[in-house]
């Protein structure tokens, strides 16, 4: 049996690697994951322990091209660290600013990342806009707190090699540089535990990468002092994805849309990222051809995490060899036409794997060094089960009948399985995780055999918690701070908070045990002709408001000049639904009318209202607040959300609160005087005035 130590490791990290992918698993999977090539693809990846973590400032930053070939095209575990979520950017196909923009570069992350395999981070700083100074920067974001994210990441993710962008540029914008120095400072500050020493729990340990290097497009250095630059080839063709590297760089690069990012695919030719080499430990031997020089990458690297304890696991190093050799056999099996024929030696891969980590825990190895070979280990049996799944031909997906719900609403989920192999499996479970007071039961179908060709469907009734939080960006930017705060620091670097709802089904083949995952998602068709659709389920509130004008003034000088606002209250609940609303004004202050009514027929509805505002005779300057606050069955709401959604990204909401700034300050105008105004990108003047 597993400890109960490493059985909550193994929890702590499914959630980190099922909140990193889960963007990218809602979206339809790209052909080339599928299917044959899928399977290759997968074979690829299995007996590969090296790590590669990528820091850059913002959204777009990364080389695509270097990306794709080092998750795609050598099977290496590449992860991105971006410091912000590209908020203080313009946006050419849209409306989105500041937040709502780091919402939609967020998801063309998440969207890139289906053609390059690559997982994704962020940091907590915000993107003030464009800098000059790299000082200025860290003042911003804070020196200190930024280069936490970065050593966090570092610790949690165990990098080999660290790549950034350039250190020293003569012009452009100073994030880049700032971000560039925080990886090369948390290169060694990861490796320190008297560094950050509060995040040293939970299983999270120092880590000292190997390598780390500077450079990228054009590469980064302007003197030619240090060592020779190393090149990461884009331009080979990959058979498995039908194109070369950087082909498939380019189209990745193209979910960079409200950026303008070309949206034509490079014709084939060569390609390269090139890198300096900062730092490395040990130091580095002078030349180099490549980043991975020097470090193995094998599973008998996974032998140092036992150093100075072999004695206490003499079985490891003939294990390892063997489940090498396992692995090299299931990919020698591989046969594009004829794919169930990796199923045997990949059913000797699971069960070896398996093996191993129940031998190491019980091992009398020690806690740190047990923890660190069962996380490598754990990643070796995911993807290995996933590789299963495509050998089998299986297919497994979830999916509602509703993808935007209500606290306590009902709704129906119906899951299904169908084995397209030449071979047969047995369906042993299939169950729903959901949050906790939320419920889900089973109304029909039962797991059974599935020979060649055949199916089951299951259908499910979920209800979501009366008190069921709507589905949201879990960091929050307070006014005036270039950082975001955090609903829950267990997620601090995802894209994402998981899904509420995932499918897990819990199958066979032959004797050997697998689990598949899958989030449930509401499937529709896009506008104008858009293509299918896919989103998780998402928790909304009964009632939506918004108010208009967000920014108001109110001139001391004109008296008691009323303020006219206009409110939209959205129904999201299914039905008819009785409700009023209402605003919250200052001492002294008198909103007309006093409440409003509100009757809906339908979901989906939206009524407006209007509300003027009063001021006192003489008001003081300052400034006010007014909130809307809409009532429905004894509760209250008083934010309504923004809906960004395009046709390369999944729909994900935004909320604001219900709310009117009001300033009152004294406004004089000279007759006859005429004043221009040339608007700036998110400037909220005009509305004031």
């Amino acid at each position: 049996m597993i400890s109960r130590s490493l059985r909550l490791l193994c929890v702590l990290c499914f959630l980190c690697v099922l909140g990193a992918v889960s963007g990218q698993a809602q979206l339809t999977p790209i052909p080339q994951d599928e299917g044959a090539s899928g399977l290759g693809l997968a074979l690829r990846r299995l007996g590969i322990t090296g790590r590669v973590l990528y820091v850059t400032a913002h959204p777009d930053d990364e080389h695509n091209g270097v990306l794709v070939a080092l998750a795609r095209g050598r099977g290496i575990r590449t992860g991105l660290l971006t410091l912000t979520r590209g908020e203080g950017g313009q946006n050419a196909i849209g409306s989105e600013l500041f937040e709502a923009l780091g919402v939609l570069r967020t998801e063309e992350l998440n969207a890139l990342h289906r053609y390059d395999g690559v997982e994704q981070y962020f940091g907590l700083a915000y993107e003030f806009g464009y800098s000059f100074s790299v000082e200025e920067t860290f003042r911003k974001w804070g020196h200190d707190e930024t280069l936490g994210d970065v050593v966090q990441r570092v610790r949690a993710f165990q990098p080999d090699v660290i790549l950034t962008l350039p250190l020293e540029s003569k012009g452009g914008g100073q994030h880049h540089q700032a971000a560039a120095r925080l990886a090369v400072e948390a290169f060694r500050a990861a490796a320190d535990p008297a560094r950050y020493p509060e995040q040293l729990t939970g299983g999270l340990g120092p880590w000292q990468a190997r390598k780390v290097y500077q450079g990228g497009v054009g590469g980064g250095r302007d003197s030619v002092a240090g060592p020779p630059p190393v090149t990461v080839r884009t331009g080979v063709y990959d058979p498995l994805l039908g194109m070369s590297w950087q082909e498939m760089g380019s189209i990745a690069r193209a979910s960079h849309r409200c950026q303008g990012a070309g949206q034509l695919k490079v014709d084939p030719g060569n390609g390269e990222g090139v890198y300096y080499l900062v730092d490395s430990v040990p130091p580095g031997p002078g030349k180099e051809d490549d980043i991975l020089d020097g470090v193995d990458v094998s599973l008998r690297s996974l032998r140092r995490f036992a150093a100075g304890e072999e004695a206490r696991v003499p079985f490891l190093e003939g294990d390892l060899d063997g489940l090498q050799q396992r692995i090299g056999e299931a990919q020698g099996a591989f046969d594009a036409k004829a794919p169930e024929k990796t199923l045997a030696p990949l059913r000797g891969v699971l069960d070896a794997v398996r093996a191993l980590r129940v031998r190491l825990d019980q091992s009398g190895l020690g806690p740190s060094a047990r923890r660190a070979l069962d996380d490598r280990l754990a990643e070796e049996e995911s993807e290995t089960e996933a590789a299963l799944a495509l050998g089998q031909g299986l297919s497994f997906v979830a999916r509602a009948d509703d993808g935007q719900v209500v606290p306590g609403q009902p709704f129906g989920v119906t899951a299904r399985v169908f084995n397209q192999g030449g071979s047969p499996l047995t369906v042993d479970a299939l169950s729903l995780r959901v949050p906790e007071a939320w419920s889900a039961s089973r109304v029909s179908g039962e797991p059974r055999e599935l020979g060649p060709s055949q199916g089951l469907e299951m259908k499910f009734s979920v209800t979501a918690a009366p008190g069921a939080r709507p589905s949201q960006p879990y960091w929050h930017r307070r006014e005036g701070r270039d950082r975001y705060d955090v609903d829950d620091p267990r997620l601090v670097g995802l894209p994402w908070a998981p899904p509420d709802v995932v499918a897990v089904l819990a199958w066979r083949t032959e004797a050997t045990r697998v689990e598949s995952r899958e989030p449930v998602v509401w499937r529709y068709e896009g506008p104008w002709v858009g293509g299918e659709k896919q989103k998780v389920v998402n928790v909304v509130p009964v009632l939506s408001v918004r108010i208009d004008p967000e920014i108001a003034v109110a001139p001391l000088s004109a008296g008691a000049a009323r303020k006219e606002f206009r409110l939209r209250v959205a129904n999201e609940a299914a039905g008819t639904t009785s409700a009023a609303v209402r605003l919250e004004v200052p001492r002294g202050w008198k909103a007309e009318p006093v409440e409003v009514p509100l009757a809906f027929a339908f979901e989906g509805e939206e009524i407006g209202a209007r509300f003027s505002v009063t001021p006192p005779a003489r008001p003081e300057a300052g400034q006010y607040q007014v909130r809307a606050i809409a009532t429905a069955g004894g509760r209250e709401y008083r934010e309504g959300y923004q809906v960004i959604a395009y046709d390369h990204i999944q729909e994900r909401h935004l909320f604001h609160p219900a709310t009117v700034r009001l300033e009152a300050f004294d406004v004089r105008v000279s007759p006859g005087v005429s004043v221009g105004y040339v608007m700036g990108s998110g400037d909220e003047v005009a509305e004031a005035l």
